[in-house]
């Protein structure tokens, strides 16, 4: 999933030149992993949902606040979605 989104990434012109903040591609990202998870079927095989327990980190230093920032991503099997804290 993590390829899927940098190949994703290095399709906007503003990220591949850094001319966006990272708290802008913080939502870009979200929108691209809850895309892809919404796109997979069939994911349960025997009872098991593999997506349950997966947690994706991202971060780095935003130029705009002038401070490291870090999010962390998992997967909520309610909603069935990933969200972000």
């Amino acid at each position: 999933m993590m390829m899927q989104v940098n190949y994703a990434m290095s399709s906007y012109r503003r990220i591949r030149t850094r001319a966006m903040d990272i708290t802008d591609l913080n939502e870009i990202i979200l929108k691209h992993i809850n895309n892809l998870n919404n796109a997979v079927h069939d994911r349960v095989i025997c009872g098991v949902d593999d997506a349950v327990g997966n947690e994706f980190l991202f971060g780095g230093y935003s130029w705009i606040h002038k401070k490291f920032k870090i999010w962390s991503y998992t997967y909520m099997p309610s909603q069935k979605n990933i969200y972000r804290w």
